[in-house]
């Protein structure tokens, strides 16, 4: 299994912009201020929009998703949207990678599969 790389325990940033559609964003940044530069600029290239337009919310650095988060594996936890108690109930939906950083996306490659293999096994279950 891959382990997030220093650079992203470090400086990896998530946050969420509207747009008028809704994106939650990964970068790697050196502060919060370029944190929202970055994922600002990177939306509306890619989405063709004007700043104008975009707003930000739950802006949060690695440690502290880490430290939000309630996944054993923490480097998961940057993935985490919601909870109830202490299981994960929603996790982040369709991101957008603004990093060449390979660990992220690969954590976000396992997630994905580890997520289908356990709805496989829950309809299988249902099913017999």
């Amino acid at each position: 299994m891959t382990q997030l790389s220093e650079d992203c325990r470090k400086h990896l940033y998530r946050m969420i912009l509207e747009f008028p559609g809704k994106q939650t964003v990964f970068m790697l940044a050196a502060n919060r201020n370029d944190a929202w530069r970055i994922a600002l600029r990177g939306v509306c290239a890619v989405y063709n929009v004007s700043t104008d337009v975009v707003s930000l919310y739950g802006l949060h650095s690695c440690t502290e998703l880490v430290g939000f988060g309630r996944s054993r594996d923490e480097d998961l936890r940057i993935f985490e949207m919601a909870w109830s108690d202490d299981d994960v109930t929603e996790w982040v939906s369709s991101p957008l990678f603004l990093t060449g950083d390979p660990t992220v996306i690969s954590r976000w490659v396992e997630l994905q599969a580890t997520l289908q293999i356990d709805a496989t096994a829950a309809t299988a279950r249902t099913s017999l």
